[in-house]
């Protein structure tokens, strides 16, 4: 009995799939719009499905784009920190350089001021020396004149060695402002090759 009931629902259109034997064209209509309706579902599922998997997806994108922005917005600040810190550095440098430059000049200023009492002390003892020579050739000295001049010139040798002992001293001075001077220099050289 059970073969010929499964015969029945085969001619009736009833196989294994969706569609059941309908008693009437109401019944039919409503199992239309039934399929109509599930398949509509189904593609609105399948809609949904996508559009909340779209959602995750940009929900996903979003809090990567949010942690991209707070690590580029901490470059940012780290950079901005690094770039007050070198213009810091940098004004600071600037000032140092403006403060070697002054005393380079300071320096070269008392070098020449040196170089040029050395050069008044080289002349005066010149026109000392050149003196006595006309004096001597001018004047016939008696022994008691000569002895009188030898002891001038000793006096003047004293003097030209204390003139000799202050030269020395300043041509000393000159090295060392000289090379103070030439330290700053590098030191400014130094100072602008770094920027």
């Amino acid at each position: 009995m059970s073969m010929n009931l499964e015969e029945i629902l085969k001619r009736l259109g009833w196989d294994d799939g969706f569609q059941i034997p309908i008693s009437n064209s109401e019944n039919k209509a409503l199992e239309e719009e039934l399929a109509k309706l599930s398949l509509r579902k189904a593609k609105t599922k399948a809609v949904l499905d996508r559009a909340t998997e779209r959602l995750d997806g940009l929900k996903d994108h979003f809090n990567y784009v949010s942690l991209e922005n707070d690590q580029n917005q901490k470059l940012i600040t780290a950079h901005r920190q690094q770039l007050r810190a070198l213009e810091h550095q940098y004004q600071i440098t600037k000032a140092e350089k403006e403060g070697l430059e002054q005393e380079t000049k300071q320096t070269m200023k008392e070098l020449r001021a040196s170089e040029e009492r050395e050069e008044k002390k080289k002349y005066e003892l010149e026109k000392g020396v050149a003196k006595a020579e006309k004096l001597k050739q001018e004047t016939d000295w008696d022994v008691e004149a000569l002895a009188a001049w030898e002891e001038a010139l000793k006096k003047r040798d004293e003097d030209n060695e204390l003139i000799k002992k202050f030269s020395q001293e300043d041509e000393r001075k000159y090295n060392e402002l000289e090379a103070r001077r030439q330290l700053l220099q590098l030191e400014v050289d130094k100072g602008e090759g770094d920027h």
